[in-house]
């Protein structure tokens, strides 16, 4: 399978958004964390994600970037939001990427496979990482 198992922590407030993408990753052979809430978000880093998936809107909080910028190997970041921001936010969280809501699916998992590749030290075969 592609994801080979990998963790990826998904933080999404959208409950709806938030099944399907979980149902979508775990078909591709990632194993996936949900996480609703700040707090969940910081509690899902304690399980050492491979990738963590941020929604920009609902999910971020202080202590989630303070967890984050505290790991002695944080796991990549990719970002997704409808924020006009989103790119700026990516440059200064240092994310491995960015989606821009609403996003092509076939997009998400070719950018979620390079940023698990990435943090495994395997090629990503060149492919873009902004948006």
């Amino acid at each position: 399978m592609v994801g080979d198992g990998a963790l990826i922590l998904l933080a999404e407030d959208d409950e709806a958004q938030r099944e399907v993408l979980v149902e979508i990753l775990e078909l591709e052979g990632y194993r996936v964390l949900p996480a609703a809430s700040p707090g969940e978000v910081v509690a899902g880093l304690r399980e050492s994600p491979a990738l963590v998936l941020l929604d920009l809107v609902g999910v971020v909080s202080p202590a989630v970037m303070g967890a984050l910028g505290t790991m002695a190997r944080p796991p990549a970041l990719m970002l997704v939001s409808g924020d006009a921001t989103l790119p700026e936010m990516a440059e200064r969280l240092g994310a491995a990427g960015y989606l821009a809501k609403p996003y092509d699916l076939d997009e998400l998992l070719l950018r979620v496979r390079e940023a698990v590749a990435r943090g495994r030290g395997m090629p990503s075969n060149g492919a873009r990482t902004g948006a």
